[in-house]
């Protein structure tokens, strides 16, 4: 680490867990059904049209088995259903159902409060540019580590 990065306290994984719990506090009670935050990251991923899980794999860095248990959850649920591609008959895409999507509507709600607080917390200008080098990071990707 150079000398213009190195700070005194936690380090960045660290402050980001702090993030993430405070995102996982705000989805958990009987409205969110004990789902898990990557369960809602399908959820949040899945395309209008619908999505193979392979593809919500991809996007989502899992592997398709780990993406595989988190579907058989939803769909266990009644959050999602799967339905033949016509693309390819022999490929199922994932859609939302009804109640999935009004979670989902839910969640894009919940995680708008979240962020909207936390710019309060620090100011609109200083959250701005924590979102905009988040962005930055993530665009990157795995890659650009």
């Amino acid at each position: 680490m150079t000398d213009s990065v190195k700070v005194q306290g936690p380090h960045v994984a660290l402050l980001l867990g702090e993030a993430f719990e405070r995102v996982r506090r705000a989805t958990e009670g009987p409205r969110w059904r004990g789902l898990r935050q990557s369960h809602l990251r399908i959820l949040d991923t899945i395309e209008p049209e619908g999505s193979r899980a392979v593809d919500l794999a991809r996007r989502l860095r899992m592997t398709k088995q780990g993406a595989g248990q988190l579907v058989a959850t939803l769909l266990r649920l009644g959050l999602v259903d799967q339905v033949p591609d016509p693309a390819d008959r022999r490929a199922r895409l994932l859609v939302l159902t009804d109640e999935g999507g009004e979670l989902r509507g839910a969640l894009e709600v919940r995680l708008a409060a979240i962020e909207e607080g936390w710019a309060d917390e620090v100011g609109a200008a200083e959250y701005a540019t924590f979102r905009r080098v988040l962005l930055a990071i993530a665009e990157r990707g795995v890659d650009g580590a």
